[in-house]
């Protein structure tokens, strides 16, 4: 617990603190980075040999590696280059962890003098000795290193860093990266291997021979390799073309290799799944492919259905289901399998099956169970511990439910006793809960672990609260101590960002009616009361550890670096329009990288931030920033004027990163497309490449449809599913991208087999009415339900009453209300019946309504004049 307390760090005895700082160092492993941040706070302001960076040689930078990434840039860079680059050359550097483009572009210069390369040509030996800094290099870096450099053993070094590094590389680098792997022959398989495959074009694993990718076809070993989705589907593909299709009398899928699969099942088809014969290992099957980590809601929901063919579940009653099954086959069976069924259909197992149903279920993979569904199990869990509508649910009860606590409501979490909210309140607040399940919760732990009074709140009991601490009104959260939140701030800033990438992805899996939309913005509402909370006591922090040696004196008012990062990119939109204005110029710079990464500020925010972007101090006026300016201002760029935008420097790296951002009004895409032509592509699109294509992000939208229609249709395969995974193209750009689609594919869609249609992406909304109503039931199943929302409602109409009878649960659910209003009550109907929810016939009507609306005004506004 000290850790998290910097008025105890700073109350160690400095002399034994400093004999031991290299073997605290050693063991930084095991400290999370936010405890290790403080623990730098302290120990690099309070050991006199630590406190000048100025003084700091090789030796020095070996001992605290780790603790380097803490400090201010401005500290950073009084760091002696004869120190740096012999620490370099010494490979005494990969132990630092760089933190921002411009630590990680110092580095590179110091390497570049350090070991002879100048013009940045560096050897494998050389990049060994880089660390975490590679992650800091553009494609313009990249570039400049020989082919022959990136072995394997580099490219998975390139993989290790950017997982273990906070720097997120542009997309143009990782382009470039992959260009590199692709041309060694083993590059792409070693690529695959080190975590990369999500980043592999999709081209390149089409065109592989199975022999240059790792071994996917699980004949006598278990598939080791982890990839997305639309890259599992094109690897298995190879499989079934190397092997046979699964189903029929095939024989050479069987039970063993599809468990060996199992971590690329997620590329098995619906259909696929479908065509495996319902005989005596069917079940086995469907209970190796649902094991699956990657598996899909369609999939699993195609796998129960084949289970329950293959046992006659349906159609047997509950005796006969009972006597046919026992609780050691159930024991086995696949936990995502199980917790498919609901309540009533777990229920006909009988109750000699009841545990061994209960200990199956609590193990099953809640991104793969909808909210009902977990809320059934629960309700199974419960009734089994004979506490289905009352009785003290405790800390073994939840013991039981596992994974299904997910499952429980308000009035359950009423009925929670202090054990168990004390031991799973942090995993329950994590679950897809509403407004009133999150106001029950918080209110049980403030109650029941006697939290009402805030001054009564510690930092266990901020750990055990997480994101329940938004439940708490302003005036319990004025009564906690201030220096309580500041210790535990970066605790409360991860449990929001944990909650948030859980619900994202949820989200991308399918299930995007778990909670109302008044829901999410009552939750998003308190979350940034709580961070603007924690934005105000700095000083409680800066309290405890000292001023920073080697650094020029801040401005009192002003948030430090320091503490921004300890908030992140999660909480920094609860920023005020002051305290941005009071932001001191060191400090603003040496956490741009930060700032500008911060995807739901305000206009006035934006605005505020540009303003000191414009600072004569600090960047000044937009015609002199720099690319590498540019780049690190992100999404602070939003706040520039179409005009002022005409006037950047920008190189592919810096239109790269800015393209990772939505926000952006067409008119700012295409004057930042259209500066970037002009600039590196001598206003020619035809030159465009593959990999230029791929790295564009949501500029890909800033450009015209006389643009799109002179890309080569082989760049375009090459890029295909970067493409297609842009959300911000209007409808005549997706027109444009279907066009070069079928110069790629072929004219004829019905041709397209269903890899293809998966990796097109957003880019089937470019097909017409006429050639949606074409489209197979196995086209159409390959179509990501997070892709339905961006298809135009024009061509979405285009589906027949049978086609739509063929969405899945998540596609019909993802559907628009423009959608819904394009079609005819025939359509809506049957959508309903999918989507398993009911779409109103004023969904139909909106528009009509609107615009009839609209003709009265204008009526009553002439008839007046």
């Amino acid at each position: 617990m000290m850790v998290y307390n910097r008025s105890l760090l700073a109350e160690l005895d400095t002399t034994e603190l400093e004999n031991a700082v290299c073997e605290i160092c050693d063991k930084a492993d095991d400290f999370d980075k936010a405890d290790l941040a403080k623990l730098a706070d302290v120990v690099l302001k309070r050991v006199p040999s630590l406190a000048d960076p100025s003084t700091y040689d090789d030796a020095t930078i070996d001992c605290i590696g780790p603790l380097i990434q803490f400090l201010p840039m401005q500290s950073f860079d009084n760091i002696p280059s004869a120190a740096m680059e012999s620490a370099i050359s010494g490979g005494k550097m990969k132990n630092v962890t760089v933190t921002s483009k411009s630590m990680g572009k110092k580095l590179l210069e110091s390497a570049k003098t350090a070991l002879g390369k100048t013009n940045g040509d560096f050897t494998s030996a050389d990049l060994e000795k880089l660390g975490t800094s590679v992650v800091a290099m553009v494609a313009t870096d990249l570039k400049k290193i020989p082919d022959a450099s990136f072995s394997d053993s580099i490219i998975e070094m390139f993989a290790d860093n950017i997982k273990k590094s906070d720097v997120s590389p542009p997309k143009s680098m990782i382009a470039t990266l992959m260009e590199k792997a692709a041309a060694s022959a083993t590059g792409v398989k070693a690529a695959i291997e080190s975590g990369l495959g999500d980043d592999v074009p999709t081209e390149l694993l089409k065109n592989a021979d199975l022999s240059d990718l790792p071994d996917i076809t699980g004949e006598s070993s278990g598939v080791t390799i982890e990839v997305d989705t639309k890259r599992a589907k094109i690897l298995v593909k190879k499989v079934k073309d190397s092997i046979g299709d699964l189903g029929g009398a095939d024989t050479n899928f069987t039970l063993q290799r599809l468990a060996n699969m199992e971590k690329i099942a997620c590329g098995l088809t619906v259909a696929d799944i479908k065509n495996i014969s319902r005989d005596g290992e069917c079940v086995d099957k469907m209970n190796a492919i649902t094991k699956s980590q990657c598996i899909e809601k369609e999939q699993v929901d195609a796998a129960v259905k084949a289970f329950k063919e293959a046992t006659n579940f349906d159609s047997s009653t509950t005796a006969e289901v009972e006597s046919n099954t026992d609780s050691a086959t159930l024991s086995q069976s696949a936990p995502n399998l199980l917790a498919q069924l609901s309540y009533a259909e777990m229920k006909k197992y009988g109750t000699s099956n009841k545990d061994a149903i209960v200990s199956t279920i609590s193990q099953a993979d809640t991104e793969v169970l909808s909210k009902t569904q977990m809320k059934d199990g629960f309700k199974f869990v419960m009734d089994s511990v004979g506490k289905t509508t009352s009785g003290e649910i405790t800390k073994d009860d939840l013991d039981t439910a596992g994974n299904m606590v997910c499952g429980i409501d308000s009035t359950a979490l009423d009925r929670l006793d202090a054990d168990a909210l004390e031991e799973y309140a942090t995993t329950i607040e994590k679950c897809s809960l509403g407004s009133v399940e999150r106001k029950a919760l918080g209110s049980a732990v403030m109650k029941k672990l006697d939290l009402n009074d805030g001054s009564k709140v510690d930092a266990t009991s901020i750990m055990t609260l997480g994101t329940s601490v938004a439940e708490m009104s302003d005036t319990q959260l004025d009564a906690i101590d201030k220096s309580v939140l500041c210790d535990m701030s970066d605790k409360v800033v991860k449990s929001f960002k944990d909650k948030e990438e859980k619900e994202t992805k949820r989200k991308m899996k399918g299930f995007k009616m778990d909670t109302s939309t008044a829901d999410d913005t009552t939750f998003k509402t308190n979350k940034k009361r709580v961070m603007k909370k924690l934005l105000a006591v700095q000083d409680a922090c800066s309290s405890t550890s000292g001023a920073s040696a080697g650094r020029r004196k801040r401005s009192t008012s002003s948030l430090t670096c320091s503490y921004m990062t300890s908030i992140g990119t999660s909480g920094l939109s609860a920023i005020t329009v002051d305290q941005i204005n009071n932001l001191d110029d060191t400090e603003f710079t040496d956490c741009i990288d930060i700032l500008g990464a911060v995807t739901d500020y305000s206009t006035d925010q934006i605005d505020a931030l540009v303003t000191v972007g414009k600072r004569n101090t600090v960047w000044g006026d937009p015609t002199t920033w720099t690319a590498t300016t540019v780049y690190s201002a992100g999404v602070i760029v939003q706040g520039l004027t179409v005009s002022e935008i005409g006037t950047l420097t920008l190189d592919l790296d810096a239109v790269s990163k800015l393209g990772e951002y939505d926000g952006w009004t067409d008119a700012q895409k295409n004057a930042l497309f259209e500066r970037w032509l002009t600039l590196e592509k001598s206003d020619d699109a035809s030159t465009i490449t593959s990999s230029e294509l791929r790295s564009l992000g949501h500029m890909t939208c800033g450009a015209e449809t006389g643009h799109i229609d002179v890309i080569s249709h082989s760049v375009y395969s090459s890029a295909a599913d970067a493409v297609g995974e842009v959300t911000t193209c209007s409808d005549g750009q997706l027109s444009s991208f279907i066009t070069l689609a079928k110069s790629a594919y072929g004219s004829d869609i019905t041709t397209w087999d269903s890899t293809t249609i998966t990796n097109i992406g957003i880019v089937i909304g470019g097909l017409t009415s006429s050639d949606m109503s074409t489209l197979s039931e196995s086209q159409i199943d390959a179509i990501d339900s997070n892709h339905v929302s961006y298809i135009p409602s024009s061509t979405f109409a285009g589906l027949t009453t049978t086609q739509i009878n063929t969405l899945s649960v998540s596609q019909a659910q993802s559907t628009t209300t423009d959608q819904r209003s394009a079609l005819d009550s025939s359509q809506l109907a049957a959508l309903s019946s999918v989507a398993n929810t009911t779409f109103s016939g004023c969904d139909m009507m909106q528009m009509s309504w609107t615009f009839a609306v609209f003709l009265a005004l204008l009526s009553m506004y002439f008839g007046r004049n």
